[in-house]
């Protein structure tokens, strides 16, 4: 049937289609910035008590609830007293977060709220594909951004990068990280555009995790002899060494097979993954990182000369004086590093989460010497709290770093001195740590 303006019923019911629509998506859009706005104040309050007309009255200031709104009101079918249409929307998203063990009731104050220790360490992940500065200094710059979003910031050759992924863990952590049975296809698609930014002799150093176990067996898991394969031959990348980080304070474990079943060791290491783009031309010097002789060594040094077998004189080429002593590919570097316990301390001073997985600066600093020159571009990916952006800082190396977690940049960006911070990141570090001041009973 043809449409006329004689006839407007399909075209009335089309626009009444497209009202709804409009209607909807409206609607959707104000209840994520209602679901946003509360979150922000529970966390921005922390173990400080808020009652449901506390964050109403500031999404009203804010301008997320329209004043003219506090007018609008529905009839509850459990209750008889009516309620502003975006009360019941708070409460709706109250009753989510303590679903999601978020934020709990105070014993003995009828009406108010807190945030639980797991909400008060909730994080913040960047929005998918988009990329925010946090912040940036003479050598470097922090971006707020995950792992795959990272390498279009970059626009040229990177000389090192050095990260430490999320462990291939059967239980996830609050950070988030890939199951064991996709995690060696997940890291190779990180990997890739970063390797086709690699500058020939460039190295990539990656912290893997060592206590990933076959269910319910004390056989370890083959995911790192598999990653070492797939990089060799899904990403053209040399094998130039598995370095061993030695950790004397690690904590004993693996528990179950260890103390309980006592059919393995305590373990006291984690592997070091280092490949090469261009083995011939890489960048390493050990003469950068040469460690002081031993005391025996410098004995021997000093009499210059040893005695042979039948009392004859020996002069051995190794005899002669050196710069230092060339460090072992066994690395012992124990945790915490002094900058570890410092942000555990301002962690809790700043009101944000520390991040339960950093390696040491220490260990970082030495890789970066190592494997780069002075001035060259050390690129992490996954970089938390700024370990290796950190120890480039301290090296002299230029650096980009980025973390999906904005609470992680923001602690660590505490201890950088004359770092320039985006405004916008700013704000949002502000905002996420703003208390909304309850009034008085």
């Amino acid at each position: 049937m043809a449409l006329t303006t004689e006839d407007p019923t399909p075209i009335q019911e089309c626009n009444d289609g497209l009202a709804h629509k409009r209607a909807l998506k409206a609607s959707r859009k104000r209840r994520a910035a209602l679901s946003t706005l509360v979150a922000d104040a529970f966390g921005a309050a922390g173990e400080n008590p808020l009652r449901t007309s506390d964050i109403y009255e500031h999404a009203v200031r804010l301008g997320v609830v329209p004043e003219a709104d506090s007018e609008g009101r529905f009839s509850a079918a459990c209750s008889s007293r009516p309620h502003p249409l975006d009360r019941r929307n708070i409460r709706w998203i109250q009753q989510s977060l303590k679903f999601d063990g978020m934020i709990e009731r105070v014993p003995e104050r009828p009406g108010f709220w807190r945030t639980t220790r797991k909400g008060r360490e909730a994080l913040t992940p960047a929005p998918k594909g988009r990329m925010l500065v946090a912040f940036s200094t003479r050598l470097g710059l922090a971006v707020w951004a995950d792992c795959f979003a990272l390498p279009s910031a970059l626009n040229e050759d990177i000389h090192l990068y050095l990260s430490s992924p999320p462990y291939a863990l059967a239980v996830p952590r609050d950070y988030g990280n890939p199951t064991p049975a996709v995690f060696v296809d997940w890291l190779c698609v990180v990997l890739e555009p970063i390797v086709e930014r690699l500058a020939r002799g460039a190295s990539i150093c990656l912290n893997m995790g060592n206590d990933l176990f076959e269910p319910s067996l004390p056989s370890r898991h083959l995911i790192n002899e598999r990653l070492a394969i797939a990089l060799h031959d899904r990403l053209g990348l040399s094998r130039m060494d598995t370095l061993v980080w030695e950790n004397p304070n690690k904590a004993p474990g693996p528990a179950a097979w260890a103390s309980k079943k006592r059919v393995q060791l305590n373990a006291g290491y984690e592997p070091i993954l280092w490949y090469c783009n261009s083995p011939a031309d890489c960048f390493a010097d050990n003469r950068r990182v040469l460690r002081k002789h031993s005391s025996s060594h410098e004995r021997l040094l000093a009499r210059r000369q040893t005695e042979g077998p039948g009392g004859r004189e020996s002069r051995s080429r190794f005899n002669g004086e050196t710069a230092g002593a060339i460090p072992r590919n066994v690395l012992r570097f124990p945790t915490p590093c002094p900058r570890q316990r410092y942000l555990k301390r301002a962690a809790e001073e700043a009101g944000l989460p520390a991040h339960p997985a950093t390696f040491p600066m220490t260990l970082a600093k030495f890789l970066i010497e190592f494997l780069t020159v002075e001035g060259q571009l050390v690129v992490d990916g996954m970089g938390g709290s700024l370990q290796a952006a950190k120890a480039a800082e301290e090296a002299g190396r230029r650096w980009v770093v980025g973390d999906i977690h904005g609470e992680y940049l923001g602690l660590g960006m505490l201890d950088f001195a004359e770092s320039r911070v985006s405004p916008v990141f700013l704000e949002w570090l502000q905002s996420r740590r703003r208390p909304i001041t309850p009034p008085s009973e």
